[in-house]
């Protein structure tokens, strides 16, 4: 990969070794100014996938890697704080709320710590496979063979409801959305009754809400077929579609009228109201989650990791990898991205912004 610099084992923070992202060479010396953005600030390396985004708060970054460790690292120089070993072999998150970090493992445990030290505030066992926990409403919401709702102080079930191969839901004014092999259900947060169903013959994931608006992504596994819906969140109506002929992203993100959805070898930013599209940007490869920030929208892809103009669609800048970048997190000055290249498992922080 570009710009970075030698692995040793587990844990160890890097810097780069030289090269047009590599932070250790005065810029002065290479460009002949002193921009920081899209240049490898620091880099830590993990044993497994560092597939899920990480969660940034109080001057920690949290990552989960599928080598069963949670790590909370420093944001300024990547060194380790603490961390958990997770009984599972893969890590399922984080999320972090209240000053606690939520996870899941691949044996089926949701995890609740102190975000300051990783200190266990509780941990509970569920029926099967988790997805990532989402947290609202004063509660944590897992896709555990069935929707589920724990207490979020305590860890307790709260209710359950039995549907087919949930996914993690989207949560907003008191409605849980988790999609399932056979669509999208819309559950009270207090008690789990269902408001409506909407029937697919496609697994469909609840990908983002906005106002009144619930957008849905589904996926036919026999036909590689994809749709996004635009849904009426009271009705379930649909307020519009596209079905395109290739790949969409697991989680298409809002910001305000515009909705950033990647496919195979792009992304595009659609009308939220309508679904028309205002701009595409070309990649090589598929693109990944995207996150936007102050106007830019940051996705990563098998050949950079791109920051992208978020009205028009210009590129601003590109990290240049050999590797796959994942959904990246955008804190204050650098952004956060995992490597989902199952040979390369770091986790990187790229400058976003000079300071």
């Amino acid at each position: 990969m570009a710009g970075v610099g030698l692995f040793g084992f587990a844990g160890y923070v890097y810097p780069s070794l030289g090269g047009a992202n590599d932070p250790g060479i005065p810029d002065s010396l290479e460009y002949g100014f002193t921009s920081r953005t899209g240049k490898l600030q620091w880099g830590f390396e993990t044993d497994d996938t560092v597939y899920n985004s990480p969660a940034i708060a109080e001057g920690t970054v949290y990552v989960g890697s599928w080598d069963g460790n949670l790590y909370a690292l420093n944001t300024a120089n990547g060194s380790l704080d603490w961390k958990l070993e997770a009984v599972g072999s893969e890590v399922y998150g984080p999320v972090v709320a209240d000053n606690t970090v939520f996870v899941c493992d691949n044996r089926t445990i949701v995890y609740a710590l102190d975000a300051t030290d990783g200190t266990e505030q509780w941990r509970k066992q569920v029926e099967a496979a988790v997805t990532i926990p989402v947290v609202g409403d004063q509660r944590v919401y897992v896709g555990a063979g069935q929707a589920v709702a724990l207490d979020k102080q305590t860890g307790t079930k709260l209710w359950n409801r039995n549907l087919a191969d949930p996914s993690s839901p989207v949560v907003a004014n008191g409605t849980a959305y988790f999609g399932t092999e056979q669509g999208v259900h819309a559950l009270d947060t207090e008690d789990g009754s269902q408001a409506w169903v909407f029937e697919t013959e496609e697994q469909a994931a609840a990908a983002a809400i906005g106002d009144e608006t619930l957008y849905v992504r589904t996926y036919n596994p026999q036909t590689e077929h994809y749709r996004l819906y635009a849904l009426d969140t009271d009705t379930a109506t649909i307020n519009w579609s596209i079905e395109p002929d290739d790949y969409i992203t697991p989680n298409p993100v809002l910001d305000g009228d515009r909705i950033y959805v990647g496919f195979l070898d792009r992304i595009a930013a659609l009308d939220a109201h309508s679904g028309v599209e205002q701009w595409e940007f070309n990649t090589v490869t598929s693109v990944s989650s995207p996150a936007v920030s102050d106007g830019t929208l940051y996705t990563g892809t098998g050949e950079a990791l791109y920051a992208i103009d978020a009205a028009d669609g210009t590129e601003q800048w590109a990290f240049e990898t050999d590797d796959r970048m994942e959904r990246p997190v955008v804190g204050e000055n650098n952004l956060y991205v995992g490597n989902g290249d199952y040979e390369e498992n770091s986790v990187y922080a790229i400058a976003v912004r000079d300071w």
